[in-house]
């Protein structure tokens, strides 16, 4: 893909109208069968009861606003509560904060893939990918009460600031994300690991310490005032959660662990097997982000909302090797990424969203889905076969 010399805020400028666009298709989606600000029972799920009392009334002591671990992810409801103080209603108020937080997070992911050095139009690209990735950004417009959207776009922001070295800065986002939701501590280790890039371990974890000590702090005194209705029971948790993934290992966690999450990017990634295992010894920091992003799928049976957040690591590596396979197979980078989009499309359609209970734990696995998205991947490694074999580049990876 080429691309003509953009200014920084044109660049930007692009960036916000690709996210305001991504934005727009999942709204209108949603929209179309529940409307714009839709019930809370119109939505087959029941997390965002808790979230709905917890901004209703903040420090009452009413159990469903009192259960763990979502009585400790006090940030979003407090953020709506503060905006039914000027009048707004509960629901718009959620609905209103979830869709500044997507936009932000869609637009923060494009300025990363900037920052990393890809070509205006392949960033465009590659947040287009993202939008499209349902346990991203449309779950959210149909359950709006959440609190990832704000976790999301701080879990961005924070790999942002941790390429740019923005420590002070990163640790108040720091402060932020862990008063969203706990998933944002899968940042702190990434950042010692990639300060332990540049240099001891010594001077990483000092470095960790002066970043995090905040967040942790607060972290641990949010847990000790917020006293839980019920009991955590993090062991049983754990055991259920594994219980559930293998019971349903074949019907439908395989393809969730893969291509029902991530859609073409679970492809894109293993289209270079050499050069991804080469990646993950190089990279060992942003691999263990992408491995803590699935081992936290033992605390829930949330698969594609837990596995978005490792966005950040698998869009720009999936990026990478679609250049890399382009320039090895001989294939034209602009036609490639148009047949990624279209792939990335249909498993957006297939995916379900409305009208069934509990799919946020139990996606069906669509055998159209997976057998197309390997019908591409198959294709692709033939194609750099019979490249290598009439010697027209160098040795597939």
């Amino acid at each position: 893909m080429s691309e003509r010399a953009a200014s920084p805020r044109a660049a930007v400028a692009w960036g916000a109208l690709a996210a305001a666009l991504l934005l727009f298709v999942n709204v209108a989606y949603v929209a179309a069968s529940l409307g714009l600000v839709h019930k809370p029972r119109r939505v087959l799920e029941t997390d965002h009861f808790r979230y709905i009392e917890m901004a209703r009334q903040p420090f009452a002591e009413e159990p469903l606003a009192r259960t763990a671990p979502f009585c400790w992810r006090v940030l979003t409801p407090w953020l709506a509560h503060g905006l039914t103080l000027t009048g707004l209603g509960l629901n718009p108020a959620f609905y209103l904060l979830t869709n500044i937080f997507l936009f932000a997070f869609l637009l923060t992911l494009f300025l990363y893939l900037r920052d990393l050095d890809h070509g205006l139009p392949l960033s465009l690209f590659g947040v287009a990918l993202a939008g499209l990735v349902q346990g991203a950004v449309r779950w959210y417009e149909y359950q709006y009460w959440m609190t990832d959207p704000l976790c999301l776009f701080l879990v961005a922001l924070a790999f942002r600031l941790i390429r740019r070295r923005s420590d002070a800065a990163l640790g108040l986002v720091s402060v932020a994300g862990v008063l969203t939701r706990e998933s944002f501590v899968l940042v702190l280790p990434y950042y010692v690991l990639r300060r332990l890039r540049d240099s001891g371990w010594g001077v990483a974890l000092g470095r960790a310490l002066a970043v995090s000590g905040l967040a942790i702090g607060v972290l641990v005194l949010v847990r000790h005032l917020i006293v839980p209705a019920n009991d955590p029971e993090t062991l049983r948790t754990i055991a259920r959660a594994v219980g559930f993934r293998l019971r349903h290992l074949l019907d439908n966690q395989l393809y969730l662990l893969s291509f029902g999450s991530f859609g073409v990017l679970f492809a894109l990634i293993w289209l270079l097997p050499g050069r991804l295992f080469s990646w993950c010894r190089t990279r060992y920091d942003e691999a263990a982000f992408v491995a803590l992003a699935y081992l936290s799928l033992a605390m829930g049976n949330n698969t594609e909302r837990l596995l978005a957040y490792a966005l950040p690591v698998v869009l720009p590596l999936a990026l990478g090797q679609l250049e890399t396979f382009s320039r090895q197979a001989r294939v034209p980078l602009l036609p490639l990424a148009g047949m990624c989009l279209g792939l990335q499309v249909l498993v957006w359609t297939e995916t379900r969203l409305l009208g069934e209970q509990g799919l946020s734990a139990y996606q069906p696995a669509n055998a159209l889905v997976a057998g197309v998205l390997a019908l591409f991947w198959l294709t692709c490694r033939l194609r750099l076969a019979t490249v290598a074999k009439r010697g027209t580049s160098g040795p597939a990876a």
